[in-house]
């Protein structure tokens, strides 16, 4: 068990906001061996945690020195490199990742992230190409509840994001190189897969699980499956690999076992040890060698070796080894939830098959594993599903035993395709009656739970491991109550007549939630940026399931402009909406959409909402439709502007010349076209916030008029660097926090340097 000790010591250095300095770890390492001089049992124990720590300082400083400085940020580079993964192609873009052989400014990452806009030449995996490009420090939104994109770019090992730049630098080179080969041979074979299925219903889910590539399906889809608790199906982690490990070493065993003769050369459970890694490494392969395919492999690869030794090792200790060794490969593994949800689930499993049971072995191991991920994905994605243990006790058999051997019997017969093409057939037809069910499934599934604090995350485990031990145990069932209050866990209430503001992290755009004591709205939905991803689902829901939030009272879209409406159609799928309101709805496409207009006024448990915008007339422009909404509680006011620009602002004041508010969002993320002077003057902010995106091509907010509320003693804060702001109001004053800042970790860009 001391092994196991490394791997703590690795996570102990990820739990710091920032990375410890030389003087700092020298400090830690003398009293480790301190201790270890003063209690001899604790030595073992004290020298794999130091080499944890060692390993994991040492891989962070490497990966750190491995980053875009900011010095070249936002300049033209000509560089040369390899594709080194499969591109994801649209109509309007190539998405890929770029191994960097040279380039004109030294040094660069060594891996790169980067967006081809409007291409007029294809790009393939395994290609060398030289391309001028612009680059900046990896960056994503930054919101509870929400996709930490800066840290999975880190476990990829991507070192700077970008794009591709106009200009005659940009060609194919003739010339390959070593590291070509693997992309190209893993290129040229989904091409084949897609030619093979391109006129399937559930094309994309047969790519997903031979190759990993989830490209292809859209965010509905991926909503259904989250909500059913069945994304880890077309996920190749742990469950396919393992499963494909285990039929193989089921079938060399009984076959080898067949034969008296190659019994007595070597025995049946070694050999089919070593055909089970075989079979685990080329799946791995042609999925990619994607993090969580890596973890599978090495996980498989340790307990087939155990199994070859014909050794007896407890089972604590291999998951020991397992546990340190794949953390000594991917030390950026403890920063995903997958890696945590794989380790509790096989440790649930070998604890569970310890103890007998009057149910069968599978039955109880899928009910006690369901129930264990319950306040995993509470904690993780802050919310659960009811339906989870019942969709997963259905789904793992028939993805287990029918859809993916099918699928990789297709892939192996591809040079055949008359029977790839039956292969293919079959498992789309099972697939379409899984969509049904889980469709279905979907409709009455998710409860939101609100975030979950790591306190009483720890409570709930050890209540959980309470419920796993012996039959034998008093109350053991009792332990499961705080599981069951995870359901009803939630955040403390708004004070009657006081808000809560929550301004997310969308990027180039704007969302907001406002809360009262029992009441919800949603003033616009951030961006849609691809088919596949746009802020409702990405930014939006996950911060109302972290707020445990079901239903909205109100979505207001200020008006029709994608970076406001974009993720809105998301947002209606994924909770109960009430009403609709808009400067433009009929920009919306959705039956139930109204216009706000100038005069709509309510109140929600003691604050009041005030509609300022739009009047009787019609702008050309979409922008000046905006809604403008006025939210006065107890002390405190805020105003909403959307994009509204300087023509609006004049009517406001003509209409409103006393006009004030403590807080603003800043109209149009900051642009010269509006927050005119006299405008700024009047509305005296004590608070203005700025929804822009990190580097936008817009220059958003303008320098003048950040200039032009500071000068008046007003507080500015933007998204870009704050990450989500929330404000909550009392009657004494403004209580304003910055996600990004407040909740810093190593791998994420450096905030000090945006406004």
């Amino acid at each position: 068990m001391a092994v196991g000790m490394f791997g703590v010591g690795i996570v102990f250095i990820y739990l710091m906001p920032v990375l410890l300095t030389p003087l700092s770890l020298a400090l830690l390492l003398m009293l480790l061996g301190l201790l270890c001089f003063v209690s001899k049992g604790f030595r073992l124990w004290g020298v794999w945690f130091a080499l944890g720590l060692l390993w994991g300082w040492w891989t962070v400083s490497e990966q750190l020195s491995d980053r875009i400085s900011s010095d070249i940020e936002g300049v033209d580079l000509v560089i040369t490199g390899v594709v080194d993964d499969l591109v994801r192609h649209s109509k309007k873009r190539h998405l890929f990742t770029f191994t960097v052989l040279s380039s004109e400014a030294a040094p660069l990452p060594k891996r790169l992230r980067l967006s081809w806009y409007y291409p007029k030449k294809q790009l393939e995996a395994g290609e060398v190409w030289q391309l001028k490009v612009r680059l900046k420090q990896p960056n994503g939104f930054n919101n509870p509840g929400g996709f930490d994109y800066e840290g999975w770019l880190w476990t990829q090992g991507v070192g700077a994001t970008g794009y591709v730049r106009a200009g005659d630098e940009n060609q194919r080179l003739p010339e390959n190189h070593w590291r070509s080969w693997y992309p190209q041979q893993r290129g040229g074979l989904y091409a084949q897969l897609a030619v093979a299925t391109q006129n399937l219903p559930h094309a994309g889910f047969i790519r997903a699980l031979a190759m990993g590539d989830k490209s292809s399906l859209m965010p509905e889809q991926k909503q259904v499956l989250q909500a059913t608790g069945t994304s880890h199906l077309l996920a190749i982690s742990g469950l396919h690999v393992g499963m494909v490990s285990m039929l193989v070493f089921l079938l060399v065993k009984w076959l080898w076992s067949r034969s008296v003769r190659l019994l007595s050369i070597v025995p049946a459970a070694q050999i089919a040890a070593v055909f089970s890694i075989i079979a685990a490494f080329s799946y791995a392969a042609i999925a990619g060698w994607s993090v969580p395919t890596q973890r599978a492999f090495l996980m498989i690869a340790i307990v087939m070796w155990f199994l070859f030794r014909r050794d007896y090792v407890p089972k604590r200790i291999i998951l020991a080894w397992v546990f340190s060794l794949v953390l000594l490969v991917q030390p950026a593994a403890v920063i995903s939830a997958g890696f945590w949800l794989s380790f509790v689930a096989v440790a649930v499993i070998l604890w569970v098959s310890r103890n007998p049971s009057r149910w069968p072995a599978w039955v109880r191991v899928q009910w006690v594993v369901s129930i264990a991920m319950v306040p995993l994905t509470a904690f993780f994605f802050a919310q659960i599903s009811l339906v989870s243990p019942l969709a997963n006790f259905v789904m793992i058999p028939v993805f287990t035993f029918l859809v993916v051997p099918i699928v990789l019997l297709g892939v192996l017969s591809l040079p055949i395709p008359v029977l790839s093409d039956v292969c293919f057939a079959i498992a789309d037809w099972v697939l379409s009656g899984v969509w049904w069910f889980l469709t279905e499934l979907s409709q009455w599934s998710v409860v939101a739970v609100g975030e979950m604090s790591l306190s009483y995350f720890l409570l709930v485990m050890v209540g959980l491991v309470y419920w796993l031990l012996p039959v034998t145990v008093p109350l053991r069932h009792l332990a499961l109550l705080p599981v069951g209050l995870v359901i009803f866990s939630g955040k403390p209430e708004v004070a009657f007549g006081e808000i809560k503001m929550a301004v997310l992290d969308v990027g180039q755009g704007l969302a907001l939630v406002v809360q009262t004591m029992n009441h919800t709205l949603l003033y616009d939905a951030g961006a849609k940026y691809s088919e596949h991803l746009n802020a409702g689902a990405a930014v939006v829901l996950p911060y109302l399931r972290s707020e445990g939030v079901n239903a909205l009272d109100l979505v207001m879209i200020s008006h029709g402009d994608n970076d406001h409406k974009g993720g809105f159609a998301s947002v209606v799928q994924g909770v109960t909406v009430a009403s609709v309101l808009s400067g433009e709805p009929q920009r919306l496409q959705h039956p139930r959409a109204k216009r706000c207009q100038k005069g709509m006024r309510w109140q929600w448990d003691g604050v009041t909402f005030e509609v300022l915008s739009p009047g009787s007339f019609v702008h050309k422009k979409g922008n000046n439709q905006s809604c403008v909404l006025l939210v006065k509680s107890k002390a405190k006011s805020l105003l909403l502007m959307g994009d509204a620009e300087k023509k609006v602002e004049r009517v406001l004041l003509q209409d409103h010349p006393e006009l004030s508010a403590d807080m603003v969002i800043v109209p149009h993320h900051g642009s010269k076209t509006s927050s005119s002077a006299q405008f700024v003057s009047t509305i005296k902010p004590e608070l203005a916030i700025v929804s822009a995106g990190y580097r936008n091509r817009f220059g958003h907010p303008a320098a003048v008029i950040v200039d032009r509320y500071l000068a008046l003693g007003t507080k500015v804060v933007n998204t870009a660097r704050a990450g989500m702001i929330l404000i909550e109001s009392d009657e004494e004053d403004l209580h304003v926090s910055q996600y990004r800042l407040d909740n810093q970790h190593f791998w994420q860009r450096d905030s000090n340097k945006v406004f």
